[in-house]
């Protein structure tokens, strides 16, 4: 086990010394931070104080190594499942606990919801969100003039240089009535992709066992002809529409191995930050060739068409957005725009095959709303469509795209009665949460029901569930993903039946959920 530690840990002693001085050093500022909370805590405290930091429970943390040799000699590790030995320490230690990562320091844990919601409450006006540094790493020292100081994008930057870009950009990307004009588009790809999917089962009428990837292209289809007015011919599999997929996939692993990882990127170019690199260059490549396009597309428009502009042609023309503003806006929505909305809706379509009852409710609400689906799909069809929104968060409930969001606070805050120190990153366990019998009875269960309006016992707190994050910093594309899923989802179910007769699955985790097995549904029609 040493052995494998030492390889994983320190690689290299070109490395090492400095790595372990760093750590080392942060050791001892952090035991002098201990020690001086003690020694005051001796003198002056009294029963309402809370307890340090360093009295949250975890498992047993090594001097440099921190808590890695107690998790990775645990029963529960599985580097492919962490969610798993995450959910173990909270059945062990309760509603929070500590762990510790070479190079980051202490990383707490929490599930309760009502802990979550004082958090949200106390950073409500200076919402940090770590967990993307690695990626903040490569654009730092990418080389190029489109990545600045303080202008890195708003899935890294903090604070008013966060709020300048996010406040610009959430506007074309939040608010209903923006999202609803790209609706005749979405349904347009969602049909196609429907009729596409009927021609390519087999003889027992069964789906690709790869259909994750056909998603994946009807994701970044729909997500081209919203943002950018245009076809990538995904359908068609073309070169670039694939490369971008690959190098979305390969960005979302890398950045999950490095954030959850080790943490050794921090010191050198590891094999997944060269990854991750790679990966963001060829997307940033795309982007900037798409934004000439759309500024030509620009300039040769009359004043009467500029009532008719894409994502990225507004983006152009907000004011207070540089070209470097909206590159990097881009570059964030292909990157974490596509597969997270292909995972949840195979996910969604996994739990419906397997609860025929809920299936046939969720299609008999279809029938009266959308009746036989020649017209078009509007916003008032989707206002109607109740039961499938519940069908979408239920699932959200049971698995959320990513189980965690983050938090740094930039003062001190108190959780289950510990005094959780200014930069301490928190994880808030949303699929943990998302689980509590308290707030969800019968909580393993697929129960669509419970998200209605009419249930008496519906959720009234909303931090318990929250797939997208909550408050300003909740994820920007949430309004597209799930009008990309709710059209999808009506498209297919409106004509045929799913069912699935194979395994259960039992989903990978590295950023984001994925299936670990075939995903051949059966598709008949109705």
């Amino acid at each position: 086990m040493l052995n494998a530690l030492r390889t994983m840990v320190l690689p290299s002693s070109r490395y090492v010394m400095p790595w372990v001085a760093s750590v080392f050093l942060r050791s001892c500022r952090g035991l002098s931070s201990i020690a001086g909370v003690a020694q005051s805590l001796t003198t002056t405290q009294s029963v309402t104080q809370p307890r340090p930091q360093s009295h949250i429970p975890g498992p047993k943390s090594w001097p440099l190594l921190g808590t890695m040799p107690a998790t990775f000699t645990d029963p529960a590790y599985d580097s492919t499942r962490l969610p798993r030995l995450w959910q173990s320490y909270f059945k062990k230690y309760g509603t929070i606990f500590k762990l510790n990562f070479p190079g980051q320091g202490d990383v707490v844990f929490l599930c309760d919801p009502s802990d979550i919601q004082h958090l949200y409450k106390q950073m409500f006006e200076n919402p940090r969100r770590p967990l993307f540094d690695s990626l903040r790493k490569i654009r730092i020292n990418n080389g190029t003039k489109i990545f600045k100081a303080k202008e890195l994008g708003i899935l890294v930057e903090q604070g008013d240089s966060w709020w300048r870009v996010r406040k610009q950009v959430q506007v074309h990307a939040l608010k209903s009535r923006t999202v609803a004009h790209y609706l005749p588009q979405v349904d347009q790809v969602a049909q196609e992709f429907v009729a596409r999917s009927a021609g390519q089962r087999d003889h027992k009428n069964e789906l690709p066992g790869d259909f994750v990837e056909e998603l994946l292209k009807w994701a970044l289809e729909s997500l081209c002809l919203v943002a950018l007015n245009q076809r990538v011919g995904c359908f068609e599999n073309s070169e670039e529409g694939m490369r971008i997929i690959k190098s979305s996939l390969t960005m979302l692993d890398a950045v999950g191995e490095c954030e959850f990882g080790s943490q050794l990127w921090r010191y050198f170019t590891t094999s997944a930050l060269r990854r991750m690199w790679r990966a963001h260059d060829y997307i940033l490549k795309i982007v900037l060739e798409k934004m000439e396009q759309a500024k030509r597309n620009l300039e040769a428009r009359s004043p009467e068409g500029s009532a008719n502009l894409n994502i990225l042609e507004s983006l152009i023309t907000t004011p207070g957005l540089s070209f470097e503003d909206v590159a990097t806006f881009m570059i964030d929505l292909f990157f974490a725009g596509i597969d997270t909305t292909s995972m949840s809706t195979v996910f969604t379509m996994y739990n419906l095959a397997r609860h025929p009852d809920k299936q046939a409710r969720l299609q008999e609400e279809m029938d009266q709303v959308l009746g036989d689906g020649h017209q078009p799909l509007t916003v008032h069809h989707l206002s109607r469509l109740s039961y499938l929104k519940a069908c979408v968060r239920e699932n959200f409930r049971l698995l959320p795209t990513s189980s965690i969001v983050t938090r740094l606070p930039n003062k001190d805050v108190t959780l289950q009665g510990y005094r959780v120190k200014a930069g301490t990153h928190i994880y808030v366990s949303i699929k943990e949460s998302g689980m509590l019998e308290e707030y969800f009875p019968r909580a393993t269960e697929f129960l669509p029901e419970r998200w209605l309006r009419d249930n008496p016992n519906r959720l009234q707190n909303q931090f318990a569930s929250m797939p997208f994050s909550n408050g300003t910093r909740m994820c920007v594309g949430r309004r597209l993903a799930e009008q990309e899923i709710y059209v999808l989802l009506a498209r297919l179910l409106l004509k045929y039946n799913l069912e699935y007769k194979y395994e259960d699955w039992d989903p990978v985790f590295t950023f984001i959920y994925k299936p670990d097995k075939p995903q051949n549904f059966t598709m008949t029609e109705r």
